[in-house]
């Protein structure tokens, strides 16, 4: 596909967690939709055709076919921080997955939103090479996350 690329209107600088993001300049895209925790659905500015795009470096729990624990909690949090504003995808090494998503870290606003699901404990991290620029960051973040309680990681009440 043809993608405009275009700087972001915050560059990453500055935003937590993104000093491992490999410089280069993003492509800018609009939400169509998200499908969970770690995929999204977005079209490229004059290009109606729709691209999956599968979150660099993190897994969250599934929401289909069966939900699995935290499933839901990670959606809405994945979809909360993108709100409905364009999104600002950065490639580390591959374009795709083997089922053809596309392969991105992710921008809008002020979040990494990679970085920031791993972070409040909604994303487990995992390795992927050669797409490893920013596995130690996330690692870090999730290392956060699990020592402070929080999401995935928060003390579960007894029955």
């Amino acid at each position: 596909p043809v993608i405009t690329q275009i700087h972001p209107t915050s560059t990453p600088e500055g935003i937590p967690g993104t000093s491992c993001i490999p410089s280069q300049k993003p492509e800018k895209a609009e939400l169509v939709n998200v499908i969970d925790g770690d995929t999204i659905v977005v079209t490229f500015p004059g290009n109606s055709q729709r691209f999956n795009v599968r979150f660099i470096g993190i897994d969250t729990p599934e929401t289909y076919p069966e939900a699995e624990y935290f499933g839901s909690e990670a959606y809405k949090a994945n979809k909360a921080m993108l709100g409905s504003g364009p999104v600002y995808l950065f490639k580390d090494v591959s374009n795709t997955d083997k089922y053809g998503r596309l392969l991105r870290y992710i921008v809008v606003g002020d979040y990494f939103i990679n970085y920031e699901l791993a972070n409040r404990g909604y994303a487990n991290v995992f390795s992927y090479p050669p797409d490893v620029a920013c596995h130690k960051v996330l690692l870090d973040a999730q290392r956060s996350a699990r020592e402070n309680g929080r999401g995935l990681w928060s003390p579960t009440p007894a029955p």
